[in-house]
């Protein structure tokens, strides 16, 4: 189930329909980002993080986009959990805080 979702994930994260100069700098070393509002606390927090660390990022709207919605559901089992990061690795995180950002950034 876990290797579906990641594969589902990875291919909805990789077909998005993106404005074209961000499409023309998107590579795989960026990490893929899901955030249903700018409100969301946890999604904030993260964005604050990549910012700080000047780490790349392509943040994935849920509102209307019915794929990565599916997605974040299927991969954490009927949740809506916020914000669910997929990263280049195939590694995922759900709802990180500030220290799991941390250890995992400083490992990679």
């Amino acid at each position: 189930m876990l290797q579906h979702a990641l594969e589902f994930g990875m291919k909805v994260f990789t077909n998005l329909r993106i404005p074209g100069k961000l499409q023309q700098n998107r590579n795989m070393n960026e990490l893929y980002t899901t955030a249903p509002t700018e409100y969301c606390s946890d999604c904030i927090g993260a964005k604050k993080f990549f910012e700080a660390n000047n780490i790349r990022h392509l943040r994935v709207g849920l509102e209307g986009n019915a794929e990565a919605t599916d997605f974040v559901i299927k991969i954490n089992n009927g949740y809506k959990s916020v914000p669910t990061m997929v990263l280049p690795d195939g590694s995922v995180l759900v709802e990180p805080d500030w220290e799991e950002l941390q250890a995992k950034f400083s490992n990679s």
